[in-house]
């Protein structure tokens, strides 16, 4: 069987729709590494997944300071998920399972590795 990681970034919004698929993964046999903030360690874990926690840089900002995903705090938001994404990188990257981490684009990148899987950095 497979083994899969999912990165659950901060925002019930974005983990609770993965918890379904996530919890057949592991129905289905598939060995599942879930990394996400702490407060979602129960729910991850109903699933069967094994959960790994990881700190998101927005913890610290608290419920009012969180962007909006729309409109003119669109901006604001998109420099906030790079920010968020470059602090994982490096709890992720020595992961063996993290090529396949929803978000391994970055990884692959940071690893000198195409953006786009072409299948010519298998062995590497």
């Amino acid at each position: 069987m497979a083994s899969i990681s999912v990165y659950g970034p901060m925002g019930a919004g974005h983990v609770n729709p993965t918890l379904g698929i996530v919890a057949e993964l592991v129905r289905r046999g598939h060995e599942v590494t879930y990394w996400a903030p702490a407060q979602f360690a129960d729910r991850i874990a109903e699933t069967g997944a094994r959960f790994v926690t990881i700190t998101s840089t927005w913890e610290s900002m608290g419920r009012d300071a969180l962007p909006q995903m729309h409109g003119k705090e669109l901006v604001r938001a998109i420099g906030l998920l790079l920010d968020e994404t470059k602090a994982l990188v490096p709890a992720l990257k020595d992961s063996a399972a993290a090529q396949a981490c929803v978000g391994s684009a970055t990884l692959r990148v940071s690893r000198g590795l195409p953006n786009v899987p072409d299948g010519t950095e298998r062995g590497r």
